[in-house]
């Protein structure tokens, strides 16, 4: 299993990122955390981070896992289609994109082809904590789980995150603008006597082969 788990973006760590991939450059991109926002808002960050990707070397497509609710086959079929070398999920909120893994049954895929080491898996906030076992400790002013987009999306809430590491990843630790949500999930951890990673937006919390952890800074 490949994991990529960012705080935000590639963090300073693009060059660990192609090590982890290899030559395969395909990268499906999954925007769905961001799935409540207007319709011109996700535009724009969907032109601004496929760019990123591209300037950084890979190829893109979007994994818009709306279009695969209940249909689980389709997906898998799309996926081996493509034969992605990265499929990387970005940030927003975590209850919506937990919704989206459900629904099109990604959770399951992913977990999967992550045992057959099919891909690497990369995430960004939302698309990195959702790794965890539990999404409780994330509530607060950014991610909160009743907000729910209007179409194809129901207003029940997955508390159950995907399991694939022990760990809980606290991002954007340096970034003021998220100060008095991360005092939140603080808060919620230390009332559950959890320490979590705690990361910057130049960290990532990595696992691949025997290594497991946060990455050396350069």
């Amino acid at each position: 299993m490949r994991l990529f788990l960012a705080s935000k973006g590639f963090g300073d760590h693009l060059e660990r990122l192609h090590d982890m991939v290899g030559v395969n450059k395909m990268a499906l991109l999954i925007f769905n955390a961001t799935d409540e926002k207007n319709a011109l808002t996700r535009v724009w960050k969907k032109w601004r981070k496929k760019q990123m990707f591209k300037n950084a070397g890979f190829d893109v497509l979007e994994l818009d896992l709306k279009v695969f609710f209940g249909r689980r086959y389709d997906l898998e079929m799309y996926i081996k289609s493509v034969n992605p070398g990265l499929i990387y999920a970005f940030g927003g909120n975590v209850f919506i994109l937990r919704r989206a893994f459900r629904y099109s049954s990604f959770d399951d895929v992913l977990a999967s082809d992550l045992a057959s080491d099919k891909y690497v898996y990369g995430g960004g906030s939302a698309g990195s904590v959702i790794m965890s076992k539990e999404l409780k400790y994330f509530v607060n002013k950014e991610d909160m789980p009743e907000v729910v987009p209007k179409k194809k999306y129901q207003a029940d809430t997955i508390w159950q995150g995907m399991g694939l590491i022990d760990e809980y990843l606290l991002p954007h630790a340096d970034a003021k603008w998220f100060d008095d949500s991360a005092s939140e999930i603080r808060l919620a951890f230390n009332q559950a006597n959890i320490k979590p990673v705690v990361m910057t937006d130049a960290d990532v919390f990595v696992v691949d082969g025997e290594r497991r952890g946060l990455e050396p800074s350069a």
